[in-house]
Formats: C-alpha cells, sequence, structure tokens
C-alpha cells in the first residue's frame, strides 16, 4: 500500500462532500488546519472547485458567558452576523479568484455574462443582508408564533436550559455530559419550530438559491464552510445555531461545513430523534 502524507490525507479528507465536525483540546492545531484548507482551496481552485468561506464563531458574539438571548435577538445576530460574514468572504473570493480572466479561460465567450450573474447575486444578497423590514416584524412575529404553539409562558424570552433543569420526569442525554427531560425536548423543538418560522422572515430558501447560483456561475462544485471556534458559542444555545445553519445552507448539497470544535462543549442537536439531515457526520480527530 503507497504511504500517503499526512498533509495529502486530510486535503483529501476535509475535501470530501459532507459536513464533518474536527475534534481537538485547544492548540492541536484545529485552526492552523482550517486555514490551510482555506488557502489550499483558493490556490487549487481550478482544481478543488471549492469556494472556501472560513469564520471565526468568536467573532459572533454568542459566547459561554452570555446566559441567555432573546429568540428573535438570536435570529437577527445569526442573520447580521453569520450570513453577512458568508457574503462577504464570498464577494472577497470572487474579487480575487474568480476572475474575469480565470472565468474565460474556463468559460470562453461565457466569461463576460458569468461574472455579471456572479457580481448580480453578491449585490442582491448584500441588499438582502442590509434590510431593515425583518428587523420591525421579528418581535411581533415572535409574539404570534408563540400563542400558535402555546408558550405564552415566555419560551423565547431567552434561549438555554438553566430554567428547565429541575423539571420532573425522565432523563434523557441530548449531548456530551449533558442530561434534560422529555419536557426539556419537547420545549427545545418547539423553540426550533419558532425559529424556523421566524427565519422564514429571512426569505432563507431566496439566499441559498442565490448562494448556489454563485456555485454555478463560477464553476464550482460547492462552497465548504470553515467553521472556527465553535465550542466558543454558548452551549444552551449551540443546537438553536446548528439548526438555523442546517435550514438556511445545508439543505443544499452544495454547500458542506468543517466544524472545529471542542468535543466536550459541543451539542449540534436539540432533539433525542432529530430530523434527517440535521447531524453532521463522524467527527474528523
Amino acid at each position: 500500500m503507497p504511504w500517503i502524507p499526512l498533509y495529502q490525507l486530510l486535503i483529501s479528507v476535509l475535501s470530501a462532500p459532507n459536513t464533518e465536525i474536527i475534534y481537538g483540546r485547544n492548540g492541536t492545531g484545529k485552526t492552523h488546519l482550517l486555514n490551510a484548507y482555506h488557502q489550499y482551496c483558493e490556490q487549487q481552485f481550478e482544481d478543488t472547485k471549492l469556494l472556501p468561506i472560513y469564520i471565526d464563531f468568536r467573532t459572533l458574539d454568542l459566547g459561554p458567558v452570555l446566559p441567555s438571548v432573546a429568540l428573535e435577538d438570536l435570529i437577527i445576530r445569526f442573520y447580521r452576523r453569520f450570513l453577512f460574514k458568508v457574503i462577504d468572504r464570498l464577494k472577497q473570493f470572487s474579487d480575487t479568484v474568480i476572475t474575469p480572466t480565470f472565468l474565460e479561460k474556463v468559460f470562453g465567450s461565457e466569461a463576460q455574462a458569468r461574472k455579471k450573474r456572479i457580481q448580480q447575486s453578491v449585490k442582491r444578497l448584500d441588499a438582502h443582508l442590509r434590510g431593515e423590514n425583518f428587523e420591525e416584524q421579528m418581535p411581533e412575529y415572535i409574539r404570534k408564533m408563540e400563542e400558535e404553539v402555546g408558550t405564552a409562558s415566555g419560551l423565547s424570552a431567552s434561549i438555554g436550559l438553566q430554567g428547565t433543569m429541575s423539571l420532573a420526569g425522565p432523563s434523557v442525554a441530548v449531548g456530551p455530559g449533558i442530561n434534560v427531560t422529555a419536557e426539556d425536548t419537547t420545549r427545545e423543538l418547539q423553540k426550533i419550530e419558532l425559529v424556523y418560522r421566524g427565519l422564514a422572515i429571512l426569505e432563507y430558501e431566496s439566499i441559498r438559491q442565490e448562494l448556489e447560483s454563485i456555485i454555478d456561475q463560477s464553476g464550482a462544485q460547492g462552497i465548504v464552510l470553515l467553521l472556527d471556534e465553535w465550542s466558543s458559542v454558548s452551549l444552551s444555545i449551540q443546537p438553536i445555531l446548528a439548526e438555523m445553519i442546517r435550514k438556511t445552507l445545508t439543505i443544499s448539497d452544495k454547500i458542506h461545513l468543517k466544524i472545529g470544535a471542542l468535543y466536550y462543549t459541543t451539542r449540534t442537536s436539540a432533539a433525542i430523534d432529530p430530523p434527517k439531515g440535521s447531524g453532521c457526520s463522524p467527527a474528523v480527530t
């Protein structure tokens, strides 16, 4: 069996078209690996056909010191901070790598039209992200959804497990070192339902369609989101955030995640039996 250098092996694993979690203790090289892979995809785009986007989750300001966050505020933060970074990084890549010269080399006479369509998609996404209407609609929309699902007791007042850990009932495991009751699980599923309905205001399907258009027009096979420092996000918020990312982006078979995280402070699913496609593939260690 031929010997394969570790670097090539890691590149091969990360290039697989699926979502993976890269576990490792602090200082073991997760950030270096994700940045190196980002650089590799950028420099070898003609071969990899992958649009890399690196995001440090510490910049989302949802750290462990945050005990709770209003549901509408979480959706807005996700929308403003996470998605805006995705579009901004994609715009930078388009400007520096997917140049008219590159497109002409690959597509010949179609190059100019393809570059124009890419720029139009980026412009529409940017305009959508800067819209103000959803911030005005979100609080009232969440209130109506609370009433509809019978959670007027203040389900959306804060997202977290602190207020539910003492509920009576059989305990079930939902993540590493985390035990909550069946009632807790029901509440979390209700929260996710509220998030899904709230995300409808953001027109997430339109966002995903524009991203897929950029992929197609650039001649790429997909977008790889390199999400670093996932464990810097408050543990109680991680499952909701993971579902938001899944619903907004990774339903597409052209958008994949590579997540850098700490094993014992990572939780990507709120449900015992989550919907198909909401989890991650076996971890890369």
